[in-house]
């Protein structure tokens, strides 16, 4: 069977830069967490971002003429917050919310979710998975 798994927490209040050829981000929602696993920056280490309270997630195509894209230029990182995002009135969404996204490199990532934890996994993409699912 696969090793317990060891998910070191992130502190910084920033995700971990996705990496710049192929991040291979992977969204898995249920009925009550939504998590996003990418290969981070610089190393070989599988990032993993449980979003709390989701209420919308989806990934659309990236190109430089996407409506977000030339509204909101990124953070160096590739992440950012959209404040008072149109998104959350559109979907009758209220409360403590934001609107997160991150560019990767063939696509934009959309979650708006109260908050975030990030973990750093130096196991393998499937290991990482499996004991994120048996573990919630």
């Amino acid at each position: 069977m696969y090793e317990k798994l060891r998910l070191l927490p992130i502190p910084e209040t920033k995700l971990p830069r996705q990496t710049l050829g192929a991040p291979m981000p992977l969204l898995i929602n249920t009925d009550t967490k939504t998590f996003l696993f990418y290969y981070g920056y610089g190393s070989d280490d599988m990032i993993v971002v449980e979003w709390i309270s989701s209420q919308l997630t989806l990934f659309s195509p990236y190109n430089d003429q996407h409506p977000l894209a030339r509204a909101f230029p990124p953070t160096n990182d590739g992440n950012f917050f959209v404040h008072d995002s149109p998104l959350l009135s559109n979907y009758g969404i209220s409360g403590p919310y934001s609107h997160h996204l991150m560019l990767f490199h063939d696509s934009i990532f959309e979650c708006v979710a109260k908050d975030f934890s990030a973990y750093k996994s130096s196991q393998t993409f499937l290991a990482t998975m499996t004991q994120i699912l048996e573990q919630n």
